[in-house]
């Protein structure tokens, strides 16, 4: 029985990709649904939904399997200097562990992408290991690891106007658990394109408010 597909969305007027995972198997679901993330939501905000595509490029049982498919195909694009959405490396939700536990049996790290991407493709069972012993985390060190990795991509200059965060903080529920509905992205891709249009972003938590109404960080994500 299935459990989750694997998918990548592209942008047609530049051609950036964004590959992720999905659980929702709604037929109306896989149909509609493009993909998430800050930069991901950034360009989606910009260029609208007709502006992208979505391939399947597989279904499966097996969640681990899933996750290493995911970090896998991230690997290839970016070892191929394919420009993406993806900021993180795919796989488990919380992969500061994953990556530490790569660097300590492989000596790699994902800034290195072609040798990132050679240790992952040629050690399918291994990773597949410690991408399961990394997802075997308690909810206190997602909710952690989760934060760190939105403090590397979110604008925090401002207020959020979505969720009413403070400066420095990253977006919130009202049960203050940090959320995958950002504010507007920190801009970390190779596309000339995006990094030409910083001034021009909107909040990703409420992608109706005016260009301008938060500073951008000029600095790269990751």
């Amino acid at each position: 029985m299935h459990i989750g597909y694997l998918y990548v969305t592209s942008n047609s007027i530049d051609d950036v990709l964004y590959v992720g995972q999905s659980s929702q198997l709604d037929d109306e679901v896989v149909a509609t649904y493009l993909g998430s993330g800050d930069y991901f939501k950034q360009a989606l905000a910009e260029h609208g939904e007709h502006s992208f595509r979505k391939s399947i490029l597989g279904y499966y049982d097996d969640q681990t399997e899933l996750d290493y498919a995911e970090v896998q195909a991230i690997a290839r694009l970016k070892a191929e200097g394919i420009p993406l959405y993806n900021g993180g490396v795919g796989g488990p939700r919380a992969q500061r562990d994953f990556i530490m536990a790569m660097f300590r049996r492989f000596r790699v790290v994902p800034m290195l992408a072609d040798q990132w991407f050679q240790a992952v493709d040629d050690n399918h069972d291994e990773v597949r290991d410690l991408i399961a012993a990394s997802a075997d985390v308690t909810t206190d060190d997602f909710y952690v690891q989760l934060e760190g990795q939105l403090l590397q991509t979110q604008d925090l200059s401002g207020e959020c106007p979505g969720c009413g965060a403070a400066v420095g903080a990253v977006c919130r529920t009202k049960t203050d658990r940090a959320v995958a509905q950002p504010r507007k992205a920190r801009f970390g891709l190779t596309s000339r394109r995006y990094r030409e249009r910083r001034s021009r972003t909107v909040c990703a938590c409420n992608p109706s408010e005016s260009p301008g109404s938060h500073s951008v960080r000029s600095d790269s994500a990751r």
